[in-house]
């Protein structure tokens, strides 16, 4: 890094680090020390946090140490302390750094001297020390190089990855490499948490009994569809072919084909809809939610339908509204007989006072018919109130 602008540069860095050891009073003839190293059970508990990041690292270490470079490199992984947690590479140049102190547990820091990793955590990029820039003298056959990864975010530094070779091995495309190796190991670490969260994600979608689950890719092909959705689609269990529908595209299954069309073509989200369909003579009804999954970029990356039978739920809701008529014409019912008995009652009253100044013709039949009507009345008046009948 140039001074153009007044930032330090990595050279100044570095003088600036030996400086401090002189000030100190180390002596450079002598071996490096690492003040700082975590003892074997604090060693395997970290090891155990970062070990899908070891596992990751150790294959593109592998792939590099077999691509027949023939340049002897130690590779090695710390966390975001500086602790070494791996190291894998040339046997040869391995047994070098362990006699160098240099070995699982070792930790750098800033009281120990320059070195690229402390460097590298404390400036928050990239750092090299070749021959010289190193303050002990026997480093100065050695070239180091590290690198720092990030967690998700981008920010956060989770740990560096370094390589340590002979100087006389030295070469730019070695600095490219490990930078491009620590872009590579945070873009798998991306990948592989996208993909649990996938796995996951079908997991508890197709394993469920409550929902038929159709799930395709971003081009609408189906790629996994759960057992409920073929029972829901497919009544006549001989018609239940997985292979009729995985690996094809959706959109020819009617009803639901329209409804992924519009989400994948035209970016709209169904939630909600309702679908009836005739299947072995009879009516089926559903519920039909499809919604997009995007990635981290914004890309459509799989579109999820649900699809929930009903149709139970819909003969109870038409038990209920018969139900609801059924009570409405009783009350109704109640209502008019209300209004009937009171004329009843009145022309009764009456009848029996006109009979007292004089004898009516007919007065014990009106007076029977009135009576018959007012039973009528009463019997109509019970009905409508009775339990669980109308009202």
């Amino acid at each position: 890094m140039n001074n153009r602008f007044g930032v330090i540069t990595d050279q100044e860095i570095i003088q600036q680090a030996k400086q401090q050891c002189i000030d100190k009073g180390m002596n450079p003839e002598l071996l490096p020390t690492h003040t700082y190293r975590l003892n074997a059970e604090a060693l395997a508990a970290r090891r155990a946090k970062y070990n899908e990041y070891i596992e990751v690292i150790q294959v593109f270490v592998n792939k590099f140490l077999s691509s027949g470079s023939g340049n002897p490199v130690v590779i090695t992984m710390t966390d975001n302390e500086g602790f070494i947690l791996d190291m894998e590479g040339d046997p040869t140049i391995i047994e070098t750094a362990r006699y160098l102190g240099i070995m699982e547990g070792s930790g750098y820091s800033q009281e120990d001297g320059p070195s690229s990793i402390d460097l590298c955590l404390r400036y928050k990029r990239p750092f090299k020390l070749i021959g010289e820039d190193h303050f002990h003298h026997i480093l100065h056959r050695m070239a180091c190089y590290s690198a720092p990864f990030h967690g998700e975010d981008g920010k956060a530094i989770i740990g560096t990855i370094s390589l340590m070779t002979n100087k006389e091995f030295v070469h730019p495309h070695l600095y490219a490499l490990l930078c491009t190796m620590a872009d590579s190991l945070e873009r798998e670490m991306v990948t592989r948490k996208q993909n649990t969260q996938l796995q996951t994600l079908n997991q508890v979608l197709l394993g469920t009994k409550h929902y038929g689950v159709i799930i395709t890719d971003a081009e609408g092909q189906i790629l996994q569809m759960n057992e409920t959705s073929l029972s829901l689609l497919c009544p006549d269990a001989g018609d239940r072919d997985r292979t009729k529908y995985v690996g094809r595209p959706v959109f020819g299954i009617k009803p639901i084909g329209e409804y992924y069309e519009r989400v994948i073509h035209g970016q709209e989200i169904c939630i909600g809809e309702e679908l009836s369909l005739e299947l072995s003579g009879s009516m089926h009804h559903y519920i039909l939610d499809v919604q997009p999954v995007y990635d981290r970029e914004g890309q459509l990356m799989r579109v999820v339908g649900s699809l929930r039978d009903i149709t139970e739920m819909k003969r109870t809701e038409e038990v209920l509204r018969n139900t609801e008529k059924l009570v409405f014409a009783g009350q109704v019912a109640v209502s008019i007989a209300h209004e009937v008995r009171n004329p009843l009652t009145t022309v009764k009253g009456m009848l029996q006072l006109a009979n007292k100044d004089a004898a009516l013709r007919h007065y014990d039949l009106i007076m029977s018919e009135l009576e018959r009507a007012n039973l009528m009345v009463g019997e109509f008046m019970i009905l409508g109130k009775a339990p669980g009948g109308c009202v």
